[in-house]
């Protein structure tokens, strides 16, 4: 419960790695945002990964 409530009150969030690409760290902030409405969707983050995962694998 501890970690849940630190999250909630926006002391907690997760360590990203230096070598994580921009766009990762770009949707990781964008789905931490406090406000639920400026957070994106679920099919949003899903298509997002994908693009970064096919971006990842062709270079």
């Amino acid at each position: 419960m501890f970690v849940a409530q630190r999250v909630a009150a926006g002391k907690l969030y997760p360590t990203i790695r230096a070598g994580c690409n921009q766009a990762s760290m770009d949707l990781v902030e964008r789905c931490l945002l406090a406000d639920p409405s400026e957070r994106p969707t679920a099919p949003a983050i899903a298509y997002e990964l994908r693009v970064i995962q096919q971006d990842i694998l062709l270079k």
